[in-house]
């Protein structure tokens, strides 16, 4: 809250925004930490470019920010490039604790086998041979199937859009049963797409299976969105993915319905010859 989303600075009435901004202020427990770290800098960067006084941060801002996997319970080890895990870091901007309330800080914090304490950012991700921090899924968001297995939305999702030219967009959800949970893949055809829905499905659907077949099996759900039945939103403007996980299943469809949810009847006989 007390991070500045601007200088300050105005030049005949207009404000240079010369710090970072952020949609929705960005101080939460991961976002808060790249948030400060850069707002810190360039607050000091501002200073001499603009010789406005600053009371902000130190000039010298360290962080370190790693990726942790668990090796079992309350365990963990870094994780190896573009390998998912835990994103954590160790800051000066590191969240200091919840005041009286030492169980839940030391749930935040994660130990790797080296004896080092991190900060969790309570999400998971991988970190790119260039360095790059590529932030998915929030902690908790996990699908556990009945066979034990667990596999990320992001997982799906990402697998799903490498066809950018026929899916427009995909969110990854789940459906909670006593027998574990079903993956619920809602998605958009692109209006640009040039070959037909049931084609184009059965391409997405392969492409699920030849990376995550052995782990998902055919236990999957579908539901299709589109111009007319648009995908929910929060005020904010982003996806609701918990509206999205409280949809009802009324509409969602398996792989042995798509030759009757797509209106696509001359590829649904080429279809229907090919798989005999």
């Amino acid at each position: 809250r007390i991070s500045k989303a601007g200088s300050g600075v105005t030049v005949k009435g207009i404000r240079l925004p010369f710090a970072p901004l952020s949609v929705g202020g960005g101080d939460c427990e991961h976002g808060g930490i790249f948030y400060n770290v850069f707002n810190a800098i360039k607050a000091k960067a501002n200073q001499i470019i603009t010789r406005v006084k600053d009371n902000g941060m130190s000039p010298i801002v360290f962080g370190i920010f790693t990726v942790l996997k668990p090796t079992g319970i309350n365990k963990f080890a870094e994780a190896n490039y573009n390998e998912y895990g835990v994103l954590v870091a160790n800051s000066e901007t590191s969240m200091v604790g919840y005041k009286d309330e030492k169980e839940k800080t030391l749930k935040k914090i994660l130990r790797d086998e080296k004896g080092r304490d991190w900060l969790s950012c309570d999400c998971y991700g991988y970190i790119d041979k260039a360095g790059c921090i590529h932030q998915k899924d929030r902690v908790g968001s996990e699908i556990i199937l009945g066979n034990g297995n667990i596999i990320l939305p992001s997982q799906i999702a990402d697998c799903v859009l490498r066809d950018s030219k026929n899916i427009l967009s995909c969110a990854v959800t789940s459906y909670h049963t006593q027998n574990g949970d079903i993956p619920v893949i809602n998605f958009e055809f692109s209006p640009l797409s040039r070959i037909g829905k049931t084609k184009a499905f059965l391409s997405l659907y392969g492409r699920i299976q030849n990376k995550y077949g052995n782990i998902l099996g055919n236990n999957i759900l579908f539901r299709e969105f589109d111009s007319q039945k648009r995908f929910p939103m929060t005020g904010s403007g982003k996806r609701d993915f918990n509206g999205l996980a409280n949809m009802s299943l009324d509409d969602v469809f398996t792989i042995n319905d798509i030759f009757t949810v797509f209106n696509d009847q001359e590829q649904i006989e080429i279809e229907k010859r090919r798989v005999g």
